[in-house]
Order: structure tokens, then C-alpha cells, then sequence
């Protein structure tokens, strides 16, 4: 590695990012993909009163809002990053460890506190992240080269994925935990000794770049905020949104959902590493299809394929039926191909309508759309839907209502790319 940067620091960044973005999902995605597994089979929540701990997400509002404004303020954005690590993954193995100990002794505090602290965690790290690998590939002139990064982050899940689909793991209550729990720890040590840091771009003279630090810090969150809210900021919101509520329903309650038709944990694993494997594959192509059709564009795809994942799962019944091999595989074929899109497309739109002093904030806005109001709002429906109700059935009546409220996605892109056609 040491040889690459002496011959191509370019190279190096890129490779240092890649690496980076891996370890990042790594750490995140064994706990992220199986949330609601954890607490069904390990804290003993049932999918009834799971809903109401979704409703803790709202703390990462405040969480993002903070923690972005920081990273604007004072550029520290490795060591913010750790920290956010540490915050979403320890609370979960120490509640693992609290359950062996004291199984039952204060279960509804413990739950409440381990959840916030995760979400405190969780709520800035996704935006932060973004915005340091975008701010480096801006500064050596690779910003097209996102889309490779980002198959950083298919590879990580894939690869959790795969761990978690060995029996040893993924038979293992707490697998995940622990899984998570190894990857934090090297991340961890990654960021402090290897990782780059947020570097302001093109700045001609220290003293100018000093200038615009303090500019930065004298600004009030109230007016970057006010600068940020443009009409093509407000439909990406609303865009982000309506794409992230399919992606909350699914990611807490689609393994539960799984398991209640009788399929197994490992099966459940090797479905969700297929769209991992697809990600991969259509990340290596997001340069290729921005080039060719346009970020816009691009959006407007990740949204009709999050729509046909929706809908398969809503009216098509997997119960007892010949054809479930293909149908989940087509579901997760569409999930793999809007996952790689969406983000991609979405994080660049943002780092282009932002500007300078507020692109963390942008992403962090962005990021409480996409995955905080849509948190709060799979919470609000869980309760209604789930409670007092069959579980099993009364949870494809909810991925029918997500599929419902999902539809405006087939005109707003479209809506988003007419306002910033040239």
C-alpha cells in the first residue's frame, strides 16, 4: 500500500475509501439486516411491540441535525464517524451480555436505552460517511467514481451476509451482534490510523481557507438550512422519503415475514446476499448509467424498481406456494438494482445543489427523510396494522399500504428531472 501512494496517491485515496466504505457497512449491516430477528429471538420482542420501538428512531432528528452541523463546523469527520460506530453497535452487545446475566430484571428500560443510544449512533454516521468519501473523490478530480466506492458497501453486506448464512452464525442468537461487534473494532482502527480526512476543495490560500471556516461557524443552523430548502431540495425530500418508507418496512419486518412462511434463517441470508451480489454488480455501473441517462434519470429508476419490490411482495403470497424461489428472487433482484441507484444518485444530486458550507448538513437532511421520518412513520403504521391483529397476514395488509403510499414515485422523479432539465 505503502508503494501505491508513493506512485499514485490518487490511486491510494480511492483504495483507502474503498476499504473504508467496506469496513463501515461491515460493522453496520449484520445488526441493520436482521434488527428485527435480534429482538424476536434474542430480547424476546414480539412484531406487535417491535412498532413501538421504531418510534425511538425520531431521536436521530436531533442526532443528525448535530452531528452534520459539527462535521460542517470542524471537519473532524473520522473521528465523528467512530464515535457514531461505537454508539450504534456497543448497546447491542451489552444488552446481549445484560440478557445472559439478568434476562428479565428491567427488560423494558434496558430496551428503551440500548435502542436510543443505537439510533443515536445511527442517525449521523450514513450522511457523514458519504460526505467525506464525496469531499476526497472531489478533491483529486474522481467524483465520477463514486459509484466504485459505493460497491464497497454491496461488497460489505454481501459479505455479512454470507457470514451470516453459516449455520454457526447464523443459527447463533447474537451471531450478528458479534459479527458486528469484530468489524466496529477494525473500523475503528482504521479511521484513527489510515483513513483520510475532510479536506476543504480548491482553496487557493490558507488564508482564504481559513476565511470560510469562519464563515462557516458564524452562519446559524437556521440559515443554512434556509439556503439548502430550493424546489429541487424539496422534491429530492420528498423523493427520499417515499423510496426510504419501502426500504424501513422491508429492512424490520420482511425477515420477520419470511420466517413466519417457513423459511429458514440461512435461506433468508442467501436471498439478502443475492441482492447484495447485484448491488455489487450495478454499482460497478452507476458511472456508466449517469453518464448515459442522468442522475435524474437514474433516480427516477431506483424508484420504479423499489415500487416493483414493493408490490411483489404485497400481492403475491409466498405461503405454501410452487413459485416462491422466484418470486422472492425477482423481489430481491429489484432490491439489489434500486439499492446501488438510489444511493448513488440521491448523495450526488445532494453534494451538487448543497454548497460548500452545508454539504454534510444537505446529507444529513437528506438522511432524516430517507431514514428517520420513514422510521416514525413504519412505527406509527406497525401499531395501527400489527396490534391486536394476526401477525403473519396483517403483515402483508402493511407492505400493501407502504405499496400504496410508494405510487406517487411513478410521476415525482419525473416531476425533479423536468425542473433541472437544461
Amino acid at each position: 500500500m505503502k508503494k501505491i501512494l508513493a506512485t499514485d496517491p490518487m490511486k491510494f485515496d480511492q483504495i483507502n475509501l474503498f476499504i473504508l466504505t467496506f469496513l463501515i457497512y461491515s460493522s453496520v449491516y449484520p445488526i441493520l439486516s436482521y434488527t428485527s430477528k435480534i429482538y424476536k429471538e434474542l430480547f424476546h420482542v414480539e412484531a406487535k411491540s417491535y412498532a413501538y420501538t421504531i418510534l425511538l428512531s425520531l431521536i436521530q432528528i436531533p442526532s443528525s441535525f448535530f452531528v452534520s452541523r459539527i462535521a460542517d463546523k470542524y471537519r473532524n469527520h473520522r473521528f465523528i464517524i467512530s464515535i457514531l460506530l461505537s454508539f450504534f453497535v456497543f448497546p447491542f452487545l451489552i444488552e446481549n451480555l445484560l440478557q445472559i446475566k439478568f434476562p428479565t430484571a428491567g427488560m423494558t428500560w434496558r430496551i428503551i436505552i440500548s435502542s436510543s443510544l443505537s439510533f443515536i449512533g445511527f442517525g449521523g454516521l450514513n450522511p457523514i460517511l458519504d460526505c467525506l468519501v464525496l469531499n476526497r473523490l472531489s478533491n483529486i478530480g474522481k467524483l465520477t467514481n463514486y459509484g466504485c466506492i459505493r460497491v464497497a458497501g454491496g461488497l460489505g453486506k454481501f459479505t455479512t451476509n454470507m457470514i451470516m448464512s453459516l449455520p454457526v452464525i447464523g443459527n447463533n442468537k447474537a451471531g450478528g451482534i458479534y459479527l458486528s461487534m469484530a468489524f466496529c473494532l477494525i473500523s475503528i482502527i482504521y479511521l484513527f490510523l489510515v483513513a483520510p480526512q475532510y479536506e476543504i476543495l480548491n482553496e487557493k490560500t490558507a488564508e482564504l481557507k481559513s476565511d470560510m471556516i469562519n464563515d462557516m461557524k458564524k452562519n446559524s443552523l437556521k440559515v443554512n438550512i434556509q439556503n439548502l430548502f430550493t424546489i429541487s431540495f424539496i422534491f429530492l425530500c420528498i423523493i427520499s422519503f417515499l423510496i426510504g418508507i419501502q426500504r424501513m418496512v422491508f429492512g424490520h419486518y420482511l425477515s420477520v415475514y419470511l420466517l413466519k412462511n417457513n423459511i429458514k434463517n440461512t435461506k433468508i441470508s442467501k436471498y439478502f446476499a443475492y441482492h447484495c451480489l447485484l448491488e455489487i454488480i450495478v454499482s460497478f455501473l452507476n458511472s456508466y448509467l449517469d453518464r448515459f441517462f442522468g442522475l435524474y434519470l437514474c433516480l427516477y429508476g431506483a424508484a420504479i424498481f423499489s415500487l416493483v419490490r414493493t408490490y411483489i411482495y404485497a400481492f403475491f403470497s409466498i405461503k405454501n406456494s410452487s413459485f416462491t424461489v422466484f418470486i422472492i428472487l425477482l423481489a430481491e433482484t429489484a432490491k439489489g438494482i434500486y439499492t446501488a441507484i438510489v444511493g448513488y444518485s440521491i448523495n450526488r444530486i445532494v453534494y451538487h445543489l448543497a454548497v460548500e458550507r452545508n454539504k454534510t448538513l444537505g446529507q444529513g437532511i437528506i438522511y432524516i427523510f430517507y431514514g428517520v421520518l420513514t422510521e416514525l412513520t413504519a412505527g406509527i403504521l406497525g401499531m395501527i396494522i400489527l396490534t391486536n391483529s394476526k401477525e403473519g397476514g396483517d403483515l402483508q395488509k402493511y407492505f400493501k399500504i407502504t405499496a400504496y403510499i410508494g405510487s406517487p414515485l411513478i410521476l415525482l422523479p419525473l416531476i425533479l428531472w423536468k425542473i433541472n432539465k437544461k
